[in-house]
């Protein structure tokens, strides 16, 4: 039972290191409701006009599925909070920047945990 105990312990906080590091857990579970929510909000908010996720939306634009092999919660984050800052560190800009959004701390992280749960 100890041995168990500091088994979990340890993993806890080796994930909470990673994570504080910007390091993205790719075997970490997401929160199934907070996913979802994050779905709906992308659905929402229109998302779909440029980005392209799960086969939905512009099949012209960004596509988001597998976004995160690539980027860290932290950066999409950054998209989602601060596109304009985003776009200027971009070496080449695109035609429609992408556009601020009104959000909540909550739905910020809904939409964060739904783009990095894409495969």
């Amino acid at each position: 039972m100890k041995k168990l105990l500091i088994a979990v312990v340890g993993s806890v906080l080796a994930g909470v290191a990673l994570t504080a590091a910007g390091v993205p857990l790719a075997s970490a579970p997401q929160d199934a409701k907070l996913v979802a929510t994050g779905r709906t909000l992308f659905d929402a908010n229109k998302c779909t006009k440029c980005h392209l996720a799960e086969n939905r939306g512009n099949k012209n634009g960004q596509k988001l599925d597998g976004i995160s092999a690539k980027v860290t919660a932290d950066d999409v984050r950054k998209w989602i909070t601060t596109p304009v800052q985003m776009t200027a560190k971009l070496p080449e800009k695109p035609e429609q920047p992408m556009k601020k959004i009104d959000l909540k701390p909550a739905e910020v992280d809904a939409l964060v945990a739904y783009v990095m749960s894409l495969k």
